[in-house]
């Protein structure tokens, strides 16, 4: 039975090494995204990223670009007779991107706090208060 079906098997063999092919492409195509998605200390990566109101104002803006860029990617691929969902990296996406930009808020607001409690420090109060009275 073999012998009779070689060339059809051979057929069937090629196409699936073609599909598979196929939906190694679609892995490598989205593969900066799902290792976004790895990331789990966001809070570590905001510290490390903004020392500076213009990093601060550069990352937001990143931000928002990666978030438009990331809502572009459709819901679902149909590769030949496999339907591919793209959803679970979609909500994933999403909620790291609240999530860096919550942690982003948390640090830019931790570091305004800490600036102005060294300005406080370092002021003269006290030399302004004397001269008034």
């Amino acid at each position: 039975m073999g012998g009779a079906n070689t060339r059809s098997l051979v057929r069937v063999y090629i196409k699936g090494e073609m599909l598979f092919t196929k939906l190694a492409l679609l892995l490598e195509q989205h593969e900066g995204w799902s290792a976004l998605c790895l990331c789990t200390d966001l809070h570590a990566i905001a510290e490390q990223c903004c020392e500076t109101p213009a990093l601060y104002e550069a990352t937001f803006k990143a931000l928002r670009s990666k978030r438009r860029d990331a809502e572009k990617i459709p819901d679902s691929i149909k590769i030949d007779c496999i339907c591919v969902s793209l959803s679970p990296l979609k909500s994933t996406l999403d909620e790291n991107f609240r999530s860096i930009h919550e942690a982003l808020l948390l640090v830019l607001k931790r570091t305004i706090t800490e600036n102005v409690h060294e300005v406080i420090r370092e002021f003269p109060f006290r030399e302004l208060v004397h001269h008034n009275f």
